[in-house]
C-alpha cells in the first residue's frame, strides 16, 4: 500500500477535527453573551409583571372599596 493513501485521509480528519473544535469554542463564547442578554430581558419582564400585578391588586381593592 502507498503511504499517501493512508496519510491524506488521516491528516484531513485531523485538520477538520481541530477546525471544528476551534469553531465550537468560538461559538460557545458568543452563545454566553446571548444567554446573558436573554436572561437580562427575562429579569426585566419578570419585574414589569410584578409591578403590573401589584397595580392590578391596588385597582381591584379601590374598586371593591367604591362598590361598598
Amino acid at each position: 500500500m502507498n503511504m499517501p493513501y493512508i496519510l491524506i485521509p488521516v491528516l484531513t480528519g485531523l485538520i477538520c477535527g481541530i477546525l471544528g473544535y476551534l469553531l465550537g469554542k468560538l461559538n460557545s463564547k458568543r452563545d454566553n453573551s446571548l444567554e446573558e442578554a436573554l436572561q437580562d430581558d427575562l429579569d426585566a419582564c419578570k419585574a414589569h409583571t410584578k409591578s403590573l400585578n401589584a397595580k392590578i391588586l391596588s385597582l381591584e381593592a379601590d374598586l371593591a372599596q367604591k362598590q361598598h
